[in-house]
């Protein structure tokens, strides 16, 4: 396959020997301290390192202790003008090519478009990166204080209600699990576990199995308990929720019970297939990656939602203001004819309608009796109409007027 094909190999089975040793303690080494460096990210390009190179880099943080999450090349940071430290070694990583894109031509319409023409077998190309630990001259790592655990705990049980298929919270449930005949994941209530944490890390996990469902990354799910399928997607699930909390940057510690069970089944299979590794961690970045996109979809909804509703409020908070005569929008001058103690009276009101002026002016004055409600005051203020005069001498113009009689006729369309 060529030399950079067998570079590649070499390297992954040195970081899965490694894995293994760290299993073989006992301990799944991604609970311990990896999760600060759980999501290695170019600084330079934005990128953040998915894949198998993810956890190539994870390892590589383990096996050197370093605690920097940033990676670059060493032509990124020469470029910087930064200096790698003397005897600094790279990580490896690696870049599959699976094809070209190629100018075809249509043989009907002899149209020329480009396609993805696919290779037969694809190609890897490798590179190397430095860790900021390495490098001289680089930024001194913005270090985000973590956020307290209430708030851990409100966006981890937010990613969750982000969920594509049903959560469902038995009373009287004693496992956890994903089902791809409904779709559906089944926990106990929250109430039945140790910790808010531990429901929502189960939580996660679960979500983690139900990317692989037909409708979304189609995984082989048909591997019975115990058997190798069951726990390469057992590690699937684990490894991105592992990812995911690193992406939302909360720590809801461990959640596979019998971990020993599971250990036994993938040292063995790492034993036998280093490559398993990087394989399940492609599907557990893609995993990862979906529930990311969703959670982010989720957000964007509620965001619609928040300000939909804070629309809804101001509306409503406008026509209450308006009643309320606290606001000058969408109101004119009306005025209101009334009787009070037997004399009569005019007040100008300001409302968005007659009848809302009429209903806010006897809610002020409940002790008087309208005669009239109009928008055209001139005729009552600027000609000399009397006010303050007995009810027997009130001009029937300041009555109001009977309402027309409605034709029925109207109501039906020939």
């Amino acid at each position: 396959m060529g030399k950079q094909f067998d570079r590649v190999m070499e390297s992954r089975k040195e970081l899965t020997n490694f894995l293994i040793k760290e299993m073989e303690k006992g301990e799944l080494p991604w609970h311990k301290d990896w999760k600060v460096c759980s999501r290695p990210y170019n600084p330079l390009t934005k990128t953040v390192y998915q894949g198998g190179n993810r956890i190539r880099l994870m390892l590589a943080a383990r096996m050197n202790g370093f605690k920097d999450p940033r990676w670059m090349t060493f032509k990124q940071a020469a470029d910087k003008n930064w200096k790698i430290k003397k005897g600094s070694k790279g990580i490896l990583c690696e870049k599959w090519i699976y094809g070209k894109m190629q100018e075809v031509e249509d043989p009907e319409t002899h149209e020329k478009k480009m396609e993805f023409i696919p290779y037969a077998n694809p190609t890897v190309n490798s590179f190397w990166l430095f860790n900021g630990e390495q490098i001289e001259g680089i930024q001194e790592l913005d270090i985000r204080k973590p956020l307290p655990k209430t708030a851990q705990l409100e966006l981890a049980d937010r990613f969750v209600k982000s969920s594509v298929c049903p959560v469902i919270e038995e009373e009287m449930g004693s496992e956890c699990y994903y089902t791809k005949l409904f779709d559906e994941i089944h926990l106990p209530s929250r109430n039945q576990f140790e910790s808010a944490e531990s429901f929502l890390s189960s939580a996660i996990h679960e979500m983690g199995h139900s990317t692989g469902h037909p409708s979304r990354l189609n995984r082989d799910m048909s591997g019975e308990f115990g058997s190798d399928k069951y726990s390469r997607e057992e590690l699937v699930a684990e490894l991105s929720a592992v990812y995911v909390q690193a992406d939302l940057g909360i720590d809801l510690g461990d959640h596979i019970e019998n971990h020993a069970a599971y250990l036994q089944y993938w040292i063995k299979n790492l034993k036998e297939n280093p490559n398993i590794l990087f394989q399940v961690s492609k599907d557990a970045s893609k995993a990862s990656e979906f529930l990311m996109n969703k959670y982010e979809q989720y957000l964007n909804k509620e965001k619609v939602q928040q300000q939909t509703q804070e629309i809804h409020e101001t509306e409503e908070n406008t026509v209450e203001n308006i009643q309320n005569g606290e606001t000058e929008k969408m109101k004119k001058d009306y005025v209101v004819t009334y009787v009070n103690d037997g004399i009569s009276q005019i007040m100008i009101v300001q409302a968005k309608d007659r009848d809302q002026a009429e209903d806010y002016f006897l809610d002020q004055r409940k002790d008087s009796t309208v005669l009239g409600v109009s928008e055209d005051h001139v005729g009552y203020l600027e000609h000399g109409n009397p006010r303050g005069v007995p009810v027997m001498e009130v001009p029937d113009e300041w009555h109001k007027e009977p309402e027309e009689e409605k034709n029925h006729d109207d109501d039906f369309e020939m």
